[in-house]
């Protein structure tokens, strides 16, 4: 029996390697529909077979069916291997993953702690494995209203696959822009919008047009935030005291988990337990091969709950990168610098007082004369970061466009904001260099109101 199911599970392989995933399932299927299903008598055979049905299923987008095999798997795989085995930190893996499409978040989140420790121990907290399983812990950790933690785990996450793989990397795109859909959900919109733009010029620099990832980042850029979305505070509910009930009164049911906001983009982990390719490219979706050992640099922490600055934009001159993108069309319709604007309060007397008069209007200001620039523009260097603040002209309705440069070369722009805004901060620039900026309105594409340049100071 044994032997059987061994060929069957190597033809589902060759089956998903050519992307044929229905006929693996239901090859699979069919080759499991007798087996013992107790995991302690579980084979190394078909615990593999049962673990490569699992993902298949997650693939094929039924957690719910994936969740039985995925539990036979994990189980047996601790029996067979132990727990800092590849086979069990893969099966943990894809556990997780059908634990978090299924909202049990507090299971999963301890299956990818699980998994980051067993893959540490494996391969350096700098291998890909290691780093992605950290992206989905975000996830979970975010989904479960833990979102500081999520977001400075994310951002670290990025940081580290950045310095380590590039910043072509599309796993580090992917982190970046699951960050600033993290940011959104939490009103952080400026942020967001900055780490959005960075990861859709990233794709556009990196990545050719038909790439997987520049849907997916292009998905995220356009979803709204999720009006659902509760932030810090509200993770998941402690289970129901027990109580001395009456004979008549059924016992508390536990209160749901919270619904987790549908996300475009899948889970790092359960995506990369790949061989490479020869031509560097990506291999095809969830192919269940074991990970190899790779010699990991060791020159780095884990990540770890750390407050990532906001945005490192493209490249100015050969010590600093900002963006130079525009996207005044792709800007929610909030103020991302202020947030939505609250309604008034009503007033506590239901009958208004008697007046003599109709109250006065409060005067409207008059349209902005067309090329009026933004005044008293201050710069505040924390060296860390530049903030830059400006007084929008009064009347005006034409969105705000940044320029820089280091000084004494030529500036360029490197982020549009929405009419009205009035601050920015610029992260992620040498320390030890000068730089120029320029705030100006563009009231139309020959029309541009620009305040004069101002300029950092730094002793040399």
């Amino acid at each position: 029996m044994s032997a059987v199911l061994g060929e069957l599970t190597a033809r589902a392989y060759s089956l998903v390697e050519i992307g044929d995933l229905p006929s693996a399932q239901l090859l699979l299927a069919d080759a499991l529909a007798h087996v013992d299903t107790d995991p302690r008598h579980a084979s190394a055979t078909l615990a593999d077979a049962a673990g490569l049905h699992s993902r298949v299923l997650i693939r094929l987008g039924e957690p719910h069916s994936a969740r039985g095999w995925a539990q036979f798997a994990y189980v047996a795989a601790n029996r067979l291997y132990g727990p800092g085995h590849e086979q069990t930190i893969q099966a943990a893996a894809t556990l997780a993953t059908v634990l978090q499409r299924l909202n049990h978040f507090s299971e999963s989140s301890h299956l990818y702690a699980e998994v980051i420790e067993g893959l540490t121990a494996l391969q350096g907290p700098e291998s890909r494995q290691v780093l992605a399983a950290h992206a989905d812990l975000a996830t979970v950790e975010y989904a479960r209203g833990d979102c500081d933690t999520a977001r400075a785990r994310i951002a670290e996450a990025w940081d580290m696959t950045r310095e380590a793989y590039g910043d072509a990397d599309p796993a580090g795109i992917k982190m970046l822009a699951r960050l600033g859909a993290m940011e959104r959900d939490c009103g952080k919109f400026t942020e967001a919008h900055q780490h959005l733009a960075h990861a859709r010029e990233l794709c556009r620099q990196y990545l050719p047009p038909e790439h997987p990832m520049a849907a997916q980042v292009a998905t995220l850029s356009r979803a709204p935030a999720n009006p659902d979305h509760l932030c810090n505070g509200h993770a998941l509910p402690a289970a129901p005291a027990r109580h001395a009930a009456s004979n008549d009164a059924p016992p508390p049911e536990p209160a749901p988990e919270p619904v987790a906001h549908e996300d475009p983009v899948p889970p790092e982990v359960a995506e990369s337990w790949w061989p490479p390719t020869d031509d560097g490219s990506d291999p095809p979706p969830n192919l269940p091969v074991p990970v190899g050992h790779r010699e990991p640099p060791a020159r780095r922490r884990g990540p770890a709950p750390l407050v990532l600055a906001a945005l490192i934009a493209a490249a100015l001159g050969a010590v600093a990168v900002i963006i130079g993108l525009s996207a005044v069309d792709q800007q929610p319709d909030r103020d991302p610098d202020t947030g939505p604007v609250a309604a008034p309060s009503a007033s506590a007397s239901s009958t208004p007082a008697p007046s003599s008069a109709p109250p006065t209007p409060s005067p409207t200001p008059s349209p902005a004369r067309p090329g009026t620039p933004p005044t008293s523009v201050k710069l505040v260097d924390n060296r860390n970061s530049i903030t830059l603040s400006w007084t929008y002209p009064a009347g005006a309705k034409a969105p705000v466009r940044l320029a820089g440069a280091p000084e004494g070369q030529q500036q360029r722009s490197f982020q549009d904001l929405p009419a009205g805004s009035s601050s920015y901060v610029v992260h992620g620039l040498a320390q030890d260099t000068d730089f120029c900026f320029t705030v100006s309105v563009v009231y139309s594409t020959r029309v541009v109101g620009r305040a004069p340049v101002v300029c950092t100071a730094r002793a040399r």
